[in-house]
């Protein structure tokens, strides 16, 4: 992710080796319209499959089991009546929305034992695929582009019930393609471990191997009488799908056969050396950095009080998660020669660019124009990054900027507008789920941290108005208080952004002459004026470096014109297969490719809020109850295949050579952490749980055998 891709990563404040020769059998994340093309090497490797057992769209295929979950992951269905399965981790959330202190299904898990028992949750949903088509012709270089992009999602969607569409970018610009789902928006959560097994391991064990994490969550799609998406409602009916994997028992052995399917979210496989080096070596351990401190600040109170824990649970994992995600491009960066690599790629396509008069005209300088764009301004980026992830970082502030559209649309006057009342009706309707996870206590915490830290490492000339002259200057510190300490507490105790009462209030009376007056509003608007200034000079920066980079594309697929190129991850449906394999690590390490039940009791420490092994578990394993779902008397927890995936792969299917599940991706591994950015051929890896220890959990353990009866399970 290089600085100017991530200025878009970003939050945004209003409203996850590089490919130069043929592509390896284990390398790439390729779109469906390619597997006519790779459907002999699959074959080679031991696939049964055709291409058309893959992705059709006149038949149903094995794509017709592929969700995108909740636009942030990835699930495959399993059964004839919708029954979806994912990760853990990407079922947190709502797991986490649905738990309470009374019934904490994220601590203790949750087994609907019917139907009417599972819980719907709100505004989580799935899309299929339908269908994608090459709109490259219709949308490039023509003018009027938005408008023919937006006719032909219109049309699409009219294509079937529930149909959403939408025509996204590939290869910088070069192409574009059309993509239409079907959006189903009834999913009810039907089954969960606690977390104790569905994140063991915690944020020690994360991206790392080996792992022995029961990585999974299970939730239902429902729809209407005639099988159509329908908004939540008691009478719907579970969703009969085109096709659902059958389950496999026959584990997995080293170089078998293996692919995915899902919705991998992010890479920037095509970047050059000077912004993967300036993206792996200052801008990530810039945002560790300040998110550690955040981190720190929330475990503080979350390790005193179950409750806080609960409630801050699902955003603290995420941003964990995130952290670590920054240290290991570090780590792996240092420990890898790929962007040696790409210095000499680009010598070599230098070399080429000068050899022809014509080519040394539009790509002769290209290189050294991206060094340049890459290395504009540093200064602005430092300020960007720290805006969004210290000043926008405490749930006050982001709460603020929920109202910031209707505080513009209110102008000076002491009358609020019409439509601003609309805005602010439905505000108040969702006022209980917007402070569900907020706590003032912690929140004031994150705050004054988060502006020491911002205040210590940004210059002054950069800082928000307030801070120099404004209410920040004017509070008085009691004895023993810093000035940011002191800035806080009256931040805390008088902005309605920080009370759900002193905003339930203001809500049922609103004022225009309060909200201008609000402190929280006025640190609100300082930062955004410092935001929109930072944003402005990124803006040009971004269209430069966009249209060298689209030139870019197109240039080295012209110097290699024999060689397939995957395009980059961009939440669209992808296939990637290769092999189970091992992989040897650090000096002397050399790592199995499956891990065992035993690992889990090696690593148990009871009571530990990573390692700890519930009871019941405990007591299966110990007894080696493991009944079908054993190998020679031994139960296999996760394995590692050298499949090429990256976030938002979460959740997808692992599927061998004759469409049978075989396990669930959940992660990838530390020595390759800088895989978005170059596939490490050597030691990249994909660490899924093994299906077999999925389906001993839900019968062994949970006693779900309604679940396990509706599933396919080919022995």
């Amino acid at each position: 992710m290089n600085t100017v891709f991530l200025r878009k990563a970003l939050p945004i404040i209003f409203g996850a080796l590089f490919l130069f020769s043929p592509a390896k059998a284990d390398e790439g994340m390729w779109l469906p319209l390619y597997l006519k093309q790779l459907e002999g090497k699959m074959q080679q490797m031991g696939s049964k499959l055709t291409a058309d057992d893959i992705y059709n769209v006149n038949k149903a295929s094995i794509k017709d089991a592929i969700v995108s979950f909740g636009g942030f992951c990835t699930g495959e269905i399993v059964s004839s009546k919708g029954l979806v399965f994912t990760n853990h981790h990407c079922g947190y959330d709502a797991i986490a929305e649905l738990s309470t202190t009374q019934n904490n299904w994220l601590r203790d898990g949750f087994w609907a034992a019917s139907h009417d028992k599972e819980l719907h949750v709100e505004g989580l949903s799935v899309k299929i695929l339908v269908r994608m088509e090459d709109v490259t012709a219709k949308v490039k270089g023509v003018d009027g582009k938005d408008a023919i992009i937006k006719k032909l999602k219109e049309e699409a969607a009219k294509e079937g019930p529930g149909y959403e569409a939408e025509v996204k970018s590939f290869y910088y610009d070069n192409e574009y393609y059309l993509l239409v789902y079907q959006v189903f928006k009834d999913i009810r959560l039907v089954g969960t471990p606690p977390e104790s097994v569905g994140k063991f391991g915690g944020d020690t064990d994360n991206w790392m191997w080996p792992r022995h994490t029961g990585d999974f969550s299970i939730f239902r799609i429902y729809v209407d009488a005639n099988n159509n998406p329908a908004e939540y409602s008691p009478n719907n009916k579970p969703y009969t799908p085109k096709h659902s994997l059958p389950i496999s028992l026959k584990g997995v052995q080293k170089g078998d056969f293996s692919f995915i399917m899902g919705f991998p979210g992010r890479t920037q496989r095509y970047l050059t050396s000077d912004a993967v080096r300036k993206t792996v070596f200052t801008d990530y351990p810039m945002m560790a950095n300040v998110m550690e401190k955040k981190l720190n600040v929330q475990k503080s109170f979350m390790d005193k009080d179950e409750a806080i824990k609960l409630q801050l649970a699902s955003d603290y994992a995420s941003f964990a998660n995130t952290w670590k995600y920054f240290l290991g491009n570090v780590y792996a960066a240092k420990t890898s020669d790929f962007i040696e690599k790409k210095e000499q790629f680009e010598k070599e396509f230098t070399a080429w660019a000068n050899a022809d008069e014509s080519r040394k005209a539009k790509y002769g300088n290209l290189v050294a124009d991206m060094k340049k764009a890459v290395e504009a301004d540093p200064a602005n980026d430092k300020v960007m990054s720290y805006l969004n992830f210290s000043l926008f970082g405490s749930q006050m502030v982001g709460y603020a900027v929920k109202y910031y559209q209707a505080a513009m649309m209110m102008g000076d006057g002491d009358t609020i507008p019409e439509p601003v009342m609309g805005m602010l009706a439905a505000n108040k309707e969702s006022l209980d789920k917007d402070f569900k996870n907020y706590n003032a206590k912690v929140d004031r915490a994150v705050f004054s941290t988060m502006l020491d830290l911002f205040m210590s490492d940004i210059p002054k000339e950069s800082w928000p108005e307030l801070l120099t002259k404004g209410d920040y200057t004017k509070v008085k510190a009691k004895k023993g208080q810093s000035r940011t300490e002191a800035y806080t507490d009256m931040l805390y105790s008088k902005s309605i952004f920080a009370d759900k009462g002193r905003m339930k209030a203001w809500l049922d009376k609103p004022s225009a002459k309060t909200f201008r007056a609000d402190p929280g509003y006025s640190f609100l608007q300082a930062v955004i004026s410092v935001y929109m200034t930072s944003a402005g000079k990124n803006s040009a920066a971004d269209k430069a470096y966009d249209e060298l980079m689209k030139t870019y594309m197109a240039a080295i697929r012209e110097f290699k014109p024999n060689d397939m190129f995957y395009p980059d991850a961009n939440f669209t449906l992808r296939l990637t297969y290769g092999s189970i394999m091992p992989y040897d690590g650090r000096d002397a390490i050399s790592y199995n490719h499956i891990t065992s039940y035993k690992g889990i009791l090696e690593k148990e420490v009871p009571g530990d809020l990573e390692f700890d092994v519930p009871a019941k578990l405990k007591n299966l394993l110990v007894t080696k109850d493991f009944g079908r779902y054993a190998e020679n008397g031994d139960l296999k927890v996760n394995f590692l295949s050298n499949n090429d995936i990256t976030g938002g792969n979460s959740g997808s299917p692992v599927i061998n050579g004759e469409g049978h599940l075989i396990g669930i991706a959940f992660d990838g591994n530390w020595d390759s952490m800088v895989g978005d950015l170059s596939f490490q051929k050597k030691v990249q890896r994909t660490i899924s749980v093994d299906i077999r220890y999925v389906l001993w959990f839900i019968e062994k353990y949970a006693g779900a055998q309604n679940i396990i009866d509706e599933l396919k399970i080919v022995s």
